[in-house]
């Protein structure tokens, strides 16, 4: 039903060299011989000095064997005795594993040299996270939680910990927590003023697809687009609400309409279900505009049985509803109920008269009845395409249950979206009412 790339923190491996860098641990060993001097003198212990001396090299400048120490790693392990060995150990560990792009020694590196508690304060979140990255990447996903946790208490932020943290579940195969988990962070952030990373709303958008969380997927959608709202956002987000909730078709008209004003139809099922839903019969000046971009996108051909069906029908009323609108408007406001209204509203719409459509949606609003927010969504859709963004933002909040709420919550970010780009007064030139 939609293709949206898995994006997410966790997927790229960490960089061995990049890793030894990071902490600072590139060039702790330098020569198989002074290193150890160095060391024992801050209490490194005989027995661990021998085993270090006969692991590493002992001349001055030459280059260690990489390949050959990795094989003796397990002495210069045994001999240690106390916690100034073990930093020391996980460091040959960590930069035999740089070296040798072996992710697993790098690991039991970066523990040796944690549990010696000799890792600066000040880099023990730095250290965790990548204690946290690596177990992730291999499988070990209990651990990666307790690292990344402990990174987080640290408070390290230069790399997206809490998404990482996140991924982990999803790996797991439960997605549920995962996207529990990035909801839960992106609450928090956004309610302590924080900017919510974009990637987090993603891949919780994504998972609860993934997995028909249609609560999670509807609020990660809201929030996607209301934080980041580019096309490419507007069109996932409306194509998974939409996938996941049960629409009726004047809803999904209205979801539908959104997506081709903030981006496109992208596929014939969304072509077909637009032209269904608006009926060529009743909005038939719109059904044309979508038949044509139709065409022009090369969903439909002018030979498409389909087409020429659904062209032929709107093509016959066309020129009526233009005629009927200014009377549909006009015996509405002689009527008592919200229907007549709403019908001359959605009239109006349809042949682009949005400040016509506007006003007898407003009516039919204020009338009330079962179609109240179905009529204030409408307003909000009307106020929208007449560059009233504000106004329509304003409108829209009055929607907040239901199917329409979840609607009128994505129209809303998109007016939000828009009102930065309004000209000076506010508002683009309506169109005059008929």
């Amino acid at each position: 039903m939609i293709s949206m790339s898995r994006r997410n923190g966790a997927r790229r491996a960490v960089s061995t060299l990049a890793l030894a860098l990071a902490l600072g641990c590139g060039a702790v060993v330098a020569t198989g011989v002074s290193a150890p001097a160095v060391y024992a003198q801050d209490k490194n212990s005989r027995g661990f000095v021998e085993a270090y001396s006969s692991v590493m090299p002992q001349k001055k400048d030459e280059q260690p064997d990489w390949n050959t120490i990795k094989g003796q790693l397990g002495l210069m392990e045994a001999a240690v005795e106390n916690d100034q060995d073990r930093y020391l150990a996980g460091q040959i560990y960590l930069q035999a594993g740089s070296n040798l792009q072996d992710p697993a020694l790098q690991l039991q590196g970066l523990k040796m040299m944690l549990a010696s508690g000799k890792v600066a304060p000040q880099d023990v979140g730095r250290f965790q996270f990548f204690v946290g990255s690596l177990s992730t990447n291999a499988g070990d996903y209990a651990t990666a939680r307790t690292a990344l946790q402990a990174s987080i208490d640290a408070g390290f932020t230069a790399e997206d910990v809490r998404g990482i943290m996140g991924e982990t579940y999803f790996r797991e195969g439960n997605a549920r927590q995962g996207v529990s988990y990035l909801l839960e962070q992106s609450r928090s952030v956004a309610a302590a003023g924080g900017a919510v990373p974009e990637i987090w709303l993603a891949r919780a958008l994504q998972g609860a697809y993934d997995a028909n969380m249609t609560a999670e997927a509807n609020q990660s959608a809201i929030m996607l687009v209301e934080r980041y709202p580019s096309a490419k956002n507007f069109s996932s987000s409306t194509q998974i609400v939409r996938g996941l909730n049960e629409l009726a078709p004047q809803e999904e008209l209205d979801l539908l309409r959104l997506l081709r004003l903030a981006d496109k139809l992208p596929l014939r099922e969304y072509f077909t279900l637009y032209i269904e839903s608006a009926d060529p019969r009743i909005m038939s000046n719109e059904v044309v505009d979508v038949l044509a971009e139709g065409v022009a996108a090369g969903i439909f051909t002018t030979s498409d049985p389909y087409y020429m069906d659904v062209k032929n029908v709107a093509d016959g009323r066309t020129t009526q509803d233009r005629r009927d609108a200014p009377e549909l408007a006009a015996e509405a406001k002689t009527k008592s109920d919200a229907q007549s209204a709403l019908i001359a509203g959605d009239v109006n719409y349809s042949i682009d008269n949005f400040a016509a459509a506007e006003a007898m949606y407003a009516l039919a609003a204020e009338r009330g009845g079962p179609s109240q927010d179905t009529a204030l969504t409408r307003q909000g859709m009307a106020q929208v395409q007449q560059g009233k963004y504000a106004e329509a933002a304003t409108t829209l909040s009055g929607v907040t249950s239901g199917n329409r709420g979840i609607i009128a919550a994505l129209w809303k970010a998109y007016a939000a979206s828009k009102v930065a780009q309004a000209p000076a007064g506010g508002a683009a030139p309506a169109a005059a009412a008929e």
